[in-house]
Parts: C-alpha cells; structure tokens; sequence
C-alpha cells in the first residue's frame, strides 16, 4: 500500500510538471463542427437545431516507459433556446507505468474534467471533475473512480434524481451549475475466466447529495451493485448480461428507504464476411414505484420497492423517452455496408441499419413518461421503428439521417394516434 501511494504521488507530480515543460511534449490539435437537424410530428409539431464547435489538444511524452498525456477541450453551443454556450467539456491529465506493480502489471491514472461510466451503461455515463485510478494485471483488473459534479454548468449536467435537481435544470438564471453530488465507483474485472466467459466483472457504486435541505426539501443519496457478465459464443456471438441492485435514502418530510432493481442483456453477432453485418438483441426490466403496502408476498417488507434511479437518465427510445420505472422492453437492430466490395471507396463507408423496440409496464404499475388508458390492465405499452444510415463521405466529413415512428399499445389512450421523429447530423472534423 505504501508503494501504491508512492507511486500515485510521483504520477500527480510528473503529470503537472510535464504540462509546464511545454517543449517536452508532442503536441496535436484539432477541431470539429457539428449540427444536428429534428423534427418530431407530435402535439403540432416541434422542430430542434443544434450547432457545436469543439477545439481540442493533445499532450503527449514518454520518458523511459512511462507514458503522460494532456488533453483540453473546449465547445460552443447554439441551440434555438440559448444563442450560446461556452463550456470546458475536457481538462485531463493521464499517466500509463508499465511494470509499476511488478513485470506484468500496468498502472493508468487519470485526474481532472473527463468522462466517467459503470459497466453497464444504464446508471452513469457522464462528465465529471475527479480522478480514476486502474491497476492491471493479466488475469484482474481494479479500478477505483471518485468525482464532483457541481462544477458542471446547469445547462450540460443531466445528473437528476431529485425533485429540486429538475427544478433546477429549469431555472438556469438561479442555478449556473448542476446539482452538487459526489460519487464514488469501485470495479474488480476477472480476465479470461473460462473457456467462453471473456469477463467478470463485480462493481459498486454511491452517490451523495451534498445540497444543505431547506425546509422538508427532498434529498437523496443512493448505492448501486451489481456484477456483468461478458461472454463468447464461437467466432461471431458475443454476449453480456448484468443484475444491479439500487438502495436510495431519500430524506424530505418524511425519511424513506427504497429498493430498486435492474437487469438486461445485450447479444451482438458480428460477421465482417457478411459486408460487415451486426445484428444486436437486447432487453432489459426495471422496477416499480410499489409502495409496501402494494406488495402482498406474504411477510411485511421494511423497504418500498422503487424505480430505478441511474445518476443520468439513459436513452431507451427515439420518439418516447422512457424511464427505468416499471419497465420491461427489448428490441433488435441491423447493420451492414452495402457497398463493402464496390468498387467506389466512398460508398464502401454507407452503413444503413433498421430496428425496432416493444416496450411493456410491469403489472399495472404506470411511468410518468406512459400516457396510458386509465381502464386497461394490458402490459403492452407501444412498440418503435427505427431506420437509418451513417456515412463517412471522407475521413474528416461525415453525415447522419435517422427515422422513427412510435406505434401505441394496448394499454395506451385509446384515441392516441402514431409519431414520428426525423434528425438529420453533419460533422466536419479538422
């Protein structure tokens, strides 16, 4: 332990004394421009636009084995809403020492403004300012992250899990930055455990509110375990299935306790002598707002079962956005590049893809995000198509056109009718 200390001070002081010795470094830069065109047919109608410039640059040097890197990114933002918005989206130090911790050991350290995510993808992928530390041996991987995100401008953070959280995303002249919470993750990876199973991996993760309550004002602070599973099938299948459980305390006039769950899977067949075809099927469940007395099992419950509260709220759909509340939906995708063994370079990069989504409600336990029919015991909430295509043009120009439609379900109004959504994406790189 002491050698590992030793060895992250020394990291922390060549990481900064590397940045000051400019002339030291290999230096890179570049930049990209990027709009995104929507229009959801919905309620009249609602057209979006979205236009971002990043800078970035890169610092680079190797002294003996050992590895130091910086990288800054900064953006500006308009979107209908707000003429601009100037933020840091990066400011990182990096450190990689090969043989740290003995011949075939590999210590990464990483501290500043950077992404962070948990393993399955569902509770937290999200800029932060903190630190990560991953030690690496051939057969376990550790990894240990801790970060702030209070310094994140209002408008950027989607870290929401309270009441005053999302009251605050709305009142940006009150509120420059986003909620103050600290979060902490821990990750033991087994390697290569057994003839299929590629990865293990058991983690742990809590997050804090750090808001001082204001009369009754509702906090919440919340810990999440799990463990994932990533298997190989033969040549083309690969498979990864997850179980995390949620605990939240949440404090406001009256303390609570809650118990969340969630579970999924994600199954990918690749063949690259299918012009380079995916195919991808996947499903998840997540649990409901149940208060106890709602839940008759046989014993009483000292918990209320609740839905799942991930730091950031994942994508799960394009024309509805549904929560992890009461959930169960799986869906399928396709992919290939038509084109793969033409003769034009250009069109070998077209991609096109298809796919499609039903969702259910667990019982009769409704989401705020459902509009449904208030006399139906049906599960089945709705189903969405989607098709589209990405293109690399060239290697710094790219376009994207995306397609869906949300067909209602049984148990949705009864009068609602289909929607839609197009978005249109262009990126120059420089």
């Amino acid at each position: 332990m002491k050698r590992l200390s030793i060895i992250l001070v020394m990291a922390v002081s060549l990481l900064l004394g590397s940045v000051l010795s400019v002339s030291a470094l290999n230096w890179d830069w570049g930049g990209e421009l990027a709009n995104t065109s929507g229009y959801l047919f919905a309620d009249g109608g609602e057209a979006t636009q979205e236009d971002k410039l990043s800078l970035w640059i890169d610092g680079e040097m190797k002294r003996e084995k050992s590895t130091l890197g910086f990288r800054a990114q900064a953006s500006y933002l308009f979107t209908e809403d707000r003429a601009y918005l100037l933020d840091i989206d990066e400011l990182s130090f990096k450190g990689s020492f090969p043989a740290a911790l003995g011949t075939s050991s590999l210590v990464q350290t990483s501290i500043g403004r950077f992404g962070f995510s948990d393993p399955t993808g569902y509770i937290l992928v999200h800029t932060a300012d903190g630190a990560s530390l991953n030690l690496l041996f051939p057969q376990v991987h550790f990894k240990l992250d801790g970060a702030y995100t209070g310094l994140l401008l209002n408008p950027t953070s989607d870290i929401r899990l309270s009441a005053p959280d999302l009251s605050e995303q709305a009142d940006e002249e009150s509120n420059t930055f986003g909620p103050k919470r600290f979060f902490t993750q821990g990750q033991v990876s087994f390697i290569d455990v057994g003839k299929r199973l590629q990865n293990w991996v058991f983690f742990g993760l809590a997050q804090f509110d750090l808001r001082d309550p204001e009369g009754g004002e509702e906090t919440i602070d919340s810990q999440y375990w799990g463990t994932l599973l990533s298997y190989k099938f033969g040549r083309y299948l690969y498979h990864d299935g997850f179980l995390a459980v949620g605990t939240s305390q949440i404090s406001s006039v009256e303390n609570t306790k809650k118990l969340s769950l969630i579970t999924g899977f994600t199954s990918r067949y690749l063949r690259k002598d299918w012009l380079d075809s995916k195919i991808a099927f996947y499903g998840l469940v997540a649990t409901p707002d149940a208060p106890v007395e709602d839940i008759d099992i046989g014993f009483d419950m000292p918990f209320g079962l609740s839905k799942f509260r991930p730091l950031n709220k994942p994508t799960l759909g394009l024309v509805v956005d549904p929560t992890l509340d009461s959930l169960m939906y799986s869906g399928i995708s396709y992919s290939l590049r038509p084109f793969l063994n033409g003769s034009s370079p250009v069109m070998r990069r077209l991609r096109p893809s298809v796919g499609g989504r039903a969702y259910f409600r667990i019982y009769e336990w409704n989401a705020d995000w459902m509009d449904l029919d208030g006399g139906s015991d049906s599960w089945f909430v709705g189903t969405e198509f989607d098709a589209a295509f990405t293109w690399d043009i060239v290697s710094d120009l790219s376009a994207g056109l995306t397609g869906a439609v949300f067909v209602p379900g049984s148990a949705w109004v009864q009068d609602a009718d289909s929607d839609f959504m197009l978005r249109f994406e262009l990126t120059a790189r420089f």
